[in-house]
């Protein structure tokens, strides 16, 4: 049976030694890929049918051929082909690469591009340790160090794979253990490290002298390998260790191309034990890199939550009585305190601060210290670190002021985070500072809307007369604001009870009071307000010219064109009202100013709107949105507009659509100028479809004003003004010659309306 058996096995190996003999010679003639791949695929076939030895290869294959297979299977690994099969068939038939010798017996020539070097370039590291491994065992001639073209020799892909046995025995027969890798200039130590990293490897290179400080081409030593990968941080031990033994000395500051020591990388990479072993072997704590940033920077940029790291650092320094330079700055001016702050740590920020960093150090080229980062940024924990400067008994410049004369108050009401505000004001901070702007922290809440914080502010010290450089007090920022809101005056008159009257004519520069502004603005609720306290209406006010106006009264930023018209129409005749009732008597120019002011910004409305409506919208950016067409010949046949209409309220007894449908007579007897306002406050007519809204306000604007323009028209003592006068026929009449009355000549007109 077993005489069958190996009859049987020796004549399948004499036809399987046929067909490998076939397919050598096929090996010269192939043309493209796909012919390769068919004959490596017969090969592994043929080779993992063998049985028992297979034959000596060298009685078959050039040793040219034997490489170009070897290559072109690693090159195919991926694919599947059968890399490991082929090769365990090579080591089996007994096959060693042996070099060409001259007549001494010596290599011919050691530049020679090996499988071996081809496989660590083809393969990833995890893939062609084990295939390296077993290529030594073809190219086993370790006397001979083969290199490619770029200089890459056998000893340091021994290196590269970790093939200890390799490595030392190239050692034993002689080999230099500094020799470098011309591309990189890494030495078989950095190789060795740099890949798959063996203890074994790495300990008997040095222990063959290796040199532990040659750096390569980008100035990194084993130390700074070590330091940048996070799995072999132990070595540094082992380096430590047996240099300590060889009595040699190690460069612990070594520095890259970027000035980077290894120390720098351990803490770059969170290595606390390495970290610890760096400083006790003589790291320089200071060493700063090219970018000037020192240990301390590099902690607080890299590991910024990672607390423990700093107390370790400023623990391990401590214990060795070393001086850590606490506010050493970075190419920006940044101390370490700094980037803890403005990474939001504000633990590592404790600890920075209970080791010496100075919380009052200007921490970059804008000026600023840690106080105004905190203040910038809007954080929560300026309480926080004004404590642990307290505990710490490290006085804060509270007041300090930046380059552009921000003190850290500025800068918190800009981000209006009232916790930050109350705790500077409880450590003393000055409200009346004013920045290189002409900015007061009062004007800057006020100008926000800020309530809570102007009257905080106020409540600790703020002087509402107090002027910026243009002479404005907080009243005339209120009262130039886009806040038609009279809680904001109530908060600063409510503070003049405290210590400081509120001066209500302050002028400004400009011979501005708080109430022209109020009423160029135009504010009704405003006006009152500041009337209600003693606004002067005498020789001390004049009303807005038409050229104050054209400079004041703009649309606002994303504002729509019908929120604007009816905003400045019922602002402006609720203004004169309020004028009125305190005893003002306006002028025919007053009265023109308004009318021009209405046809400079189209307020009047036209007669037939049937073909187009004529809209616009300036958004934020500037943008004008397109004109939008409406297909009824008036906008309110509109039945959806008529069912909005319906359901809002111009005041509580009249609809807004009971009062589009109202002779203009009958709306002057029924509402007033401040329902109109309160409706625009309302924001309600944006209920109505996009299309109509300009007419809507168009509409509103004509009633609101037909009582104003029409007792103009009738002060010229005009016999007979029609009743179907539009506004804009009124205010022709008002342009012509005019005939004055003896109430007139007096230039004050009682604008009260009167019935038709």
């Amino acid at each position: 049976m077993y005489a069958i058996d190996a009859r049987h096995a020796a004549r399948l190996n004499q036809e399987n030694l046929v067909r490998l003999k076939r397919l050598r010679g096929k090996i010269h003639g192939l043309c493209d890929e796909h012919e390769r791949n068919g004959l490596l695929g017969e090969l592994v076939s043929l080779m993992s049918d063998w049985q028992g030895q297979p034959p000596n290869l060298r009685d078959i294959f050039l040793s040219e051929e034997i490489d170009w297979l070897v290559t072109e299977f690693v090159k195919r690994d991926n694919m599947g082909i059968g890399l490991e099969t082929f090769i365990d068939f090579v080591i089996r038939s007994g096959y060693k690469d042996e070099p060409e010798l001259d007549e001494d017996g010596k290599p011919l020539s050691l530049r020679r591009t090996t499988p071996l070097h081809r496989t660590v370039r083809f393969k990833p590291v995890t893939r062609w340790r084990p295939i390296v491994r077993e290529l030594f065992k073809i190219y086993a001639r370790l006397d001979v160090d083969y290199t490619d073209e770029s200089g890459l020799g056998h000893f340091h892909v021994a290196c590269m794979s970790g093939c200890v046995e390799v490595v030392e025995r190239f050692l034993e027969l002689g080999q230099e253990p500094n020799v470098l890798a011309p591309e990189t200039g890494d030495t078989p130590l950095l190789l060795a490290l740099s890949n798959v990293a063996r203890s074994d490897v790495v300990e008997s290179l040095l222990r063959g002298g290796a040199d532990p400080n040659l750096a390569n081409e980008e100035g990194k030593t084993p130390l700074h390998v070590i330091s940048r990968k996070h799995y072999i941080a132990d070595f540094a031990d082992l380096l430590f260790d047996l240099l300590e033994e060889k009595n040699q000395l190690l460069r612990v500051d070594a520095r890259d191309k970027d000035g980077r020591t290894p120390l720098y990388w351990a803490l770059y990479n969170g290595h606390e034990k390495l970290v610890e072993s760096l400083l006790r072997k003589g790291a320089d704590p200071n060493l700063a890199d090219e970018d000037r940033d020192a240990p301390l920077h590099v902690i607080c940029k890299r590991c910024p939550f990672k607390y423990e790291m700093v107390e370790l650092f400023l623990k391990v320094n401590h214990d060795l009585q070393q001086t850590v330079q606490m506010d050493a700055r970075d190419k920006k001016g940044r101390t370490a305190l700094s980037v803890a702050l403005g990474s939001g740590c504000l633990e590592v920020a404790k600890v920075l601060l209970r080791n010496g960093a100075d919380p009052n150090a200007v921490i970059d080229t804008d000026g600023s210290t840690p106080l105004h980062l905190i203040c910038k940024r809007g954080v929560s924990y300026l309480s926080t670190f004004i404590e642990v400067c307290d505990d710490k008994q490290r006085p804060l410049q509270i007041d300090a002021q930046d380059r552009m004369g921000n003190t850290p108050l500025h800068l918190a009401l800009l981000n209006g985070n009232i916790n930050n505000i109350e705790s500077l004001l409880r450590s003393g901070a000055d409200p009346s500072f004013v920045n290189n702007d002409g900015s007061i922290p009062l004007h800057l809440a006020l100008s926000r809307g800020q309530k809570k914080v102007a009257e905080t502010l106020l409540k600790n010290g703020s002087d509402p007369n107090q002027a910026d450089a243009r002479g404005l007090t907080a009243l005339h920022v209120i009262c130039k604001s886009y806040h038609d809101d009279d809680s904001m005056l109530d908060i600063l008159f409510e503070s003049q009870q405290l210590r400081t009257k509120v001066l209500v004519d302050a002028k400004d520069e400009a011979g501005w009071t708080p109430l022209r502004l109020a009423v160029a603005s135009p504010l009704p609720h405003v006006v009152d307000v500041l009337l209600n306290h003693g606004a002067d209406l005498g020789s001390g006010f004049a009303f807005p010219t038409e050229s104050d106006l054209d400079e004041i009264v703009k649309p606002r930023p994303g504002e729509t064109s019908y929120h604007f018209k009816l905003r400045v129409a019922s602002g402006l005749l609720l203004v004169v009202e309020h004028l009125e009732n305190k005893g003002y008597r306006a002028s025919r120019s007053d009265a023109l100013t308004i009318m021009k002011l209405f046809d400079k910004w189209q307020l009047f409305e036209k007669s037939s709107r049937s073909n187009f409506v004529d809209d616009w919208f300036v958004n934020a950016r500037g943008e004008i949105v397109e004109e939008l067409s409406n297909p009824y010949e008036h906008w309110y046949d509109d039945e959806e507009v008529a069912i909005i209409a319906r359901s809002l309220l111009m005041n509580p007894s009249l609809s807004l659509y009971e009062l589009i449908h109202l002779p203009p007579e009958e709306a002057i007897r029924l509402i007033a100028y401040k329902d109109y306002h309160e409706f625009w406050r309302s924001g309600d007519l944006r209920e109505l479809p996009y299309a109509s809204r300009e007419d809507c306000a168009l509409h509103l604007c004509e009633k609101l004003s037909r009582g104003f323009f029409r007792r103009w028209a009738l002060e010229r003592r005009c016999d007979v003004v029609p009743d179907n006068l539009n506004n804009q026929d009124l205010w022709r009449i008002c342009l012509g010659p005019q005939l004055v009355t003896p109430l007139a000549q007096s230039n004050k007109v009682d604008m009260k309306i009167r019935k038709i």
